[in-house]
């Protein structure tokens, strides 16, 4: 088996610098980010601040990675440099803040269950 060497020139590394610069311009247009993302233990509720003015309080079994987290482990968490996602270090979870926005709590398959569990209420 050989391996193949990818080489690219100075000049088209920069194109590529310059193109994701500009999508990640567009992106911060379009896209809600979070400028706080906390737990509320008293409320037991995901704090979310965005940059459009729009607060989110979700409660965390809602969410997949965190409906049986411990409160301990919800309050470990923090926000990428951009604040586009929210990690939880001791959980080992990465959420999409969009996602979260748009109420996407989840995979399908999440979904599609919280979705039966609301039904039956």
């Amino acid at each position: 088996m050989t391996q193949q060497k990818w080489s690219i020139s100075d000049q088209e590394l920069d194109n590529q610098i310059q193109k994701a610069q500009a999508a990640w311009i567009e992106l911060e247009k379009n896209e809600p980010q979070a400028l706080v993302a906390e737990y509320n233990h008293q409320r037991n509720l995901i704090f979310i601040k965005l940059t459009n003015g729009i607060e989110l309080n979700i409660p965390p079994e809602l969410i997949e990675g965190l409906s049986e987290a411990k409160p301990q482990d919800l309050e470990n968490l923090h926000l990428s440099y951009y604040g586009c996602s929210i990690h939880w270090e001791t959980l080992d979870l990465d959420l999409d803040v969009s996602r979260l926005a748009s109420g996407i709590f989840g995979t399908k398959v999440w979904m599609s269950q919280l979705g039966k569990k609301e039904s039956n209420l």
